[in-house]
């Protein structure tokens, strides 16, 4: 194993993950990395004896090449079987699905859900509604719903259109969809409603950038975490009957007083127009009024 923990199938005792080939003697190292598939591993048995479910050459409907990489993972709380092909760093991915019960079957019938021209980067999943992020004429990403009865994304319906910024994330819970968006540093998080309607900009405690920790389709509300120049990276759960955040104490503070410290976030116009996303950090009181100090620290990338 090399990539990830793998993941755990509702029985409680079967994991499936991805495994690398074991190379013959004399092999070239360098092709530790390819044909690589996803197996299934049942507790107490041995792991030479292990099935292998998805990946290189183990479906004769499914081609792939030697070096992209192949998972697969179970939702919590679903019947579904979700597999992936990835070349291990680019944001798109074909998908497919098949069901927890069909495992045994071989050769296992996988529907292909999007191929590597649907532009999907990411899913997830609420009942027999999966969610997907896709960059397909939308470069800050947006988010569209299909049911998984008949999951054509050509008729797919988008329920967080693209905006000025990037949908970075997105995770179901059993009462919405949240998304993260990124701009100009600052991260915000969205709750979209099941029922419709217009995405809602959730409150944050304070003002910071905020990143979505742990969402799942059998709970409301969402675990998120929240970071700010001035304050430490604490966590909070969001109830989104009371539309209020919590800290849950995850993550104890850093003793350091803060508080004679501001700051504040602008946008600085470049030399070609370009907006440029600024962090001015200066003591509580301050007047900014041109003849302070200051040390300009810059990053392009």
């Amino acid at each position: 194993m090399r990539f990830g923990a793998g993941g755990w199938l509702p029985d409680n005792r079967s994991l499936i993950f991805n495994r690398l080939q074991k190379l013959a003697e004399g092999a070239p190292q360098t092709e530790l990395y390819q044909k690589s598939r996803v197996f299934i591993h049942v507790l107490g048995t041995n792991a030479d004896d292990d099935k292998a479910i998805f990946g290189y050459d183990v479906n004769p409907n499914i081609k792939m090449e030697t070096t992209p990489l192949p998972f697969a993972f179970v939702p919590i709380g679903s019947k579904y079987v979700f597999a992936l092909i990835n070349s291990g760093v680019s944001p798109n991915s074909e998908y497919y699905v098949t069901t927890v019960d069909k495992l045994s079957q071989t050769p296992i019938p996988w529907r292909q859900i999007a191929s590597l021209d649907d532009e999907i980067s990411n899913t997830d999943i609420h009942g027999d509604d999966l969610y997907l992020s896709t960059y397909k004429g939308a470069p800050r990403f947006k988010v569209i719903h299909v049911n998984l009865v008949q999951p054509d994304l050509a008729k797919a319906e988008t329920v967080f259109p693209t905006s000025e910024g990037v949908v970075t994330f997105f995770g179901t819970a059993n009462d919405a969809l949240y998304v993260q968006t990124l701009d100009a540093g600052v991260g915000t998080l969205w709750r979209v409603d099941y029922k419709g309607g217009s995405p809602q900009k959730i409150k944050l405690p304070y003002a910071g950038t905020a990143f979505i920790g742990w969402t799942d389709q059998l709970t409301d509300g969402l675990l998120f975490g929240l970071t700010s120049w001035t304050r430490s990276t604490a966590y909070f759960a969001f109830d989104p009957k009371t539309q209020g955040a919590s800290d849950v104490g995850l993550v104890p503070p850093i003793p350091i007083d803060m508080s004679g410290i501001e700051s504040t976030s602008v946008k600085a116009k470049s030399y070609d127009g370009t907006m440029i996303p600024l962090v001015i950090l200066y003591k509580r009181g301050l007047k900014r009024d041109g003849s302070n100090p200051t040390l300009l620290n810059g990053y392009g990338s």
